[in-house]
């Protein structure tokens, strides 16, 4: 990408004419994008620098305008969204004085604040601003879509190229374990749904989804407010999807004891909640195993590019992936093993 003058940029986003009033700090610790404190006499800002891959997906525009859908409809538990610059992949929005959720943080109310949103994000779903949203990334509308999507996934994992031998622990986990799961789960899933496996669920069941949300896409203020945060992958969605992705994530597990309430609660966003249900419980192990694909992403040689955007891929980030990848792995029949 090329490179940024962001004190012109930010002066002309925010309307300061006096360049030097601005101070621009690096935040580390993003996953897809750089991230930048930006401090002027009289306010703070969050400045957000795109991973430049609009021919897949313009992730500026997708988070941008999912956050102004959302702040527009009186929603006040994300960032105030301030201004875009689209030919430098810019977005800007307000600074969230918050810190990252720790693993033994998430009680009930936590997950309400969670369901609080999604279920204020959809009350206007209908709405002309709403219907102008894209459609999520890696969403699927039928159980043959979620498994064409993890099957796009498995095959980018063997194209990784062995360079020394964490890229090995890597491959042989792949091979041996992940990918005759794989066929052996996508088998499975396809004699069991015979008569469904192609039926596309009922427009109404779709809903809009902050999708890859979970805690840790979010900042625990002051006052015990959870502010949700990183919409690039949003938008509209099967209901299912998102109750398995949350409780796949990794990086800030939900424990599973709260999946029946979070899973009937966003259920019944859809008009017909109880499909939706039998929608979880036939891939929650598919989203699992799709977890493992995301956590390898490192090992990809098309994905490295895009990791290298943010900070150099260390041999020790490497080797906690594939410590993600295994634990992931051996919960991906946690729910019918009652755990």
């Amino acid at each position: 990408m090329k490179p940024v003058n962001f004190k012109y940029v930010v002066a002309s986003l925010i309307g300061k004419d006096d360049k030097n009033s601005i101070h621009i700090d690096p935040i580390h610790g993003g996953g897809n994008n750089r991230s930048y404190l930006i401090t002027t006499n009289d306010d703070r800002y969050f400045l957000k620098h795109y991973f430049n891959d609009i021919s897949y997906r313009n992730r500026l525009q997708v988070e941008y305008s999912f956050s102004s859908y959302a702040w527009q409809s009186g929603i006040r538990c994300i960032a105030r969204p301030i201004a875009y610059d689209t030919n430098n992949f810019i977005g800007i929005y307000e600074y969230v004085n918050g810190r990252k959720l720790s693993n033994n943080e998430i009680k009930e109310d936590e997950v309400i604040q969670s369901l609080n949103f999604l279920t204020d994000l959809n009350s206007k779903k209908s709405s002309y601003l709403a219907k102008k949203l894209s459609v999520a990334s890696d969403a699927g509308f039928s159980i043959f879509e979620h498994i064409c999507l993890v099957g796009k996934r498995i095959e980018k994992l063997k194209k990784i190229i062995i360079n020394d031998d964490i890229d090995s622990e890597a491959n042989l986990f792949i091979n041996k374990l992940l990918i005759p799961a794989w066929n052996e789960l996508e088998n499975t899933i396809k004699a069991n749904t015979k008569g469904i496996l192609h039926n596309k669920i009922e427009p109404n069941d779709i809903i809009l989804s902050p999708s890859d949300f979970g805690f840790h896409n979010a900042l625990l203020t002051d006052n015990k407010q959870i502010k949700f945060i990183d919409f690039e992958y949003s938008g509209w969605d099967d209901p299912a999807k998102l109750i398995c992705d949350y409780f796949s994530q990794p990086a800030v597990p939900v424990p599973i004891k709260y999946f029946w309430k979070f899973a009937n609660t966003v259920s019944n966003l859809s008009m017909n909640p109880m499909q939706t249900m039998e929608r979880v419980k036939i891939i929650l192990p598919l989203v699992r195993l799709k977890w493992c694909c995301i956590v390898l992403n490192c090992f990809i040689p098309d994905l490295k590019i895009k990791k290298m955007f943010i900070n150099d891929i260390t041999d020790e980030y490497k080797i906690s992936q594939i410590s993600k990848a295994k634990k992931i792995f051996n919960s991906i029949y946690e729910l019918e093993k009652g755990q």
